[in-house]
Parts: structure tokens; sequence; C-alpha cells
């Protein structure tokens, strides 16, 4: 069936990463656990830094290596035969002092725990800004002004002639089953719409919500966020197309009926007179949706991709 083969797609990709980010936690405990000494905080940056920043590197090159084998696989299916491959991304040392002077404090076991969740999306991020990359390098973005706001790496790398052919038209945000928090379930309602970093929502100095309350964080991903960013080389068939339309088709009960108190407000309510309406009020709804849906005992109406079975919802 298509969710099989999305999870059998998909799911080998999370699970290989997941692997990753494994062996590179686990580096990162015995590193803190020699280098870090919570009455010299300062010093422990110091030292710790360039080995916790190659650490990053390596996880981000097998990132790279796993999210290239992803992309073939996908363009192969949709009849792309020569995809545009993005280059991988730097990572310069101090991304690394920045979570270390954060998150480097209590003991060795809680430094890793924050070091740790911090420095996972960094890894993960270099398949992610590879998947953005094959969608958005070479565009012209549609305000010169977001040309500042493109990823580092997005150069017009592609000969023009060539660009259409070999490049995925959007990407898609796909849950893959262990955090479905409502942020994550509104974005991956929205389906493969986003072919830039810029329109998937920049922040601005003076808007940083849009009608849903999430403008300007769909680039983002909180901690622990196993999100996947999913390419999409044809808009009829794709890893993660059923889930998409199921999470659409919550969102739109989430928000045209939502709940309060465990009842319905009804479809004829305006949104200005929903209960604790509020300027995020849809993000809320959906909120409230998979709270409910969780005390009723009720799944998403979506797979795990590592095991294919249905997920709990979790708020």
């Amino acid at each position: 069936c298509v969710r099989r083969w999305a999870a059998d797609v998909l799911g080998g990709y999370r699970l290989s990463v997941d692997a990753i980010l494994g062996r590179m936690l686990a580096e990162l405990v015995r590193l803190l656990s020699v280098g870090y000494d919570p009455a010299d905080r300062n010093g422990s940056v110091d030292r710790l830094t360039p080995h916790v920043a190659e650490l990053v590197r390596a996880a981000r090159a097998e990132v790279y290596d796993e999210a290239v084998t992803l992309l073939q696989g996908l363009a192969a299916d949709a009849g792309v035969d020569e995809p545009y491959i993005p280059s991988r991304g730097g990572y310069g040392d101090q991304s690394a002092r920045s979570v270390l002077r954060e998150e480097l404090r209590g003991s060795p076991d809680e430094a890793a725990e924050r070091v740790g969740r911090r420095l996972s999306q960094h890894a993960e991020d270099a398949g992610r800004q590879t998947m953005v990359r094959a969608v958005e390098d070479g565009r012209e973005p549609d305000d010169p002004a977001d040309r500042e706001h493109m990823s580092r790496d997005a150069l017009p790398e592609v000969p023009p002639e060539k660009r259409e052919s070999r490049r995925a038209k959007s990407w898609a945000r796909v849950l893959t089953g262990a955090e479905n928090c409502a942020f994550c379930v509104v974005l991956a309602s929205r389906g493969p719409v986003y072919s830039s970093a810029a329109n998937a929502g920049r922040m601005t100095a003076n808007e940083k919500f849009d009608e849903t309350g999430l403008r300007g964080y769909v680039n983002s991903y909180h901690d622990n966020c196993d999100c996947l960013v999913v390419p999409v080389y044809d808009f009829a068939s794709w890893p993660g197309r059923e889930d998409y339309l199921a999470l659409e088709r919550l969102y739109k009960q989430a928000t045209s009926n939502p709940i309060w108190n465990g009842e319905r407000v009804g479809e004829d309510v305006p949104r200005k007179d929903w209960p604790g309406s509020a300027k995020n009020d849809l993000l809320a709804a959906v909120d409230r949706e998979l709270r409910y849906m969780q005390k009723q005992g009720i799944p998403l109406p979506v797979s795990d991709v590592r095991t294919g079975e249905p997920v709990k919802a979790a708020a």
C-alpha cells in the first residue's frame, strides 16, 4: 500500500539518522565526562568547543550522505535521472560554542542531555538543508529582499536550462511518529507548498505570526523534533502524501469546529468569538484537538515511518 511504501522509503532514512545521532550523543557524553568541570564552566567551554564542533561535523557528514541517498531515490521514483544534489554545508566552531555557552551547566549528565538536544538538531539540519536546497538552489526569490534570508549555501549552481528538470518542485514537512506536537501537525498539514525557505515562513522584525500563529517558524525545529523535510518531484506521488491529506482533514476539523472544555464550539461560531481566542488561535485549536484525541485514546491519522504502525496524538 502507499503508506507502507512511505514507511519503507522514509523509515529507512529516519532510522539511519537516528543511529547517527545516537552515536554522536554517546561520544558527546564521553567528551563531557572527561572535559567538563562544573567549577570551571568557561574553561570547559573553551576546551570542549573544538572537539564538540568536530563531533557535530562528522555526524553532519554522515547525515548528508543519507540525505543524498534519499534524494536520489525519490528522484528516481519520479523518473528524474540526474537530480540536482546540493553540496554539503559547513559547520563552524562558533555554532558549537554558542550551544555550550548556553547549555553547559549542572552535572555532566544534565549538561549532556541539554547540549545533546540542541546539537542533535544541528546535525540533522545537514539533511534538512540538503532537502531544502534541492528545491531552493538556483531560484530567484519572489522578493529581492528575501535573497539574504535564503540558506547560506543556496547558490545558482544549476545551469538555467537544466534547473526545472533536475530540481525538486517543492518540499513538505512530514511527521515521523515520535514527536507529533500541534506545531508540527499544522506544518505537516500544509503539504508540499514550500519552494523556498523565505516563502516557508521567514521571520520579519514586525510580524512573527500569520493567521495560524506560525509565521517565521516553518523553518524551525524544536528540541527533539524528528520531522523530515521531503522534497517532492511529483505532486501526485510522494512518500508522506497520504499522511499529509489525513492531517489536512484533521486541521480543517480542528479549526472549523474547535474543541473547548471537551465540547465543540460549533461551526457557525466566528473565530473572534471562540473561547480563549488569541493571536495564534488556530494553532491553539489544533493543540486542543490533539489533547482531546490523546485523552480519548484516538490515534493520529498517520503512520510511524519507523514501524508503519498508527501513532498516538501528543499535544
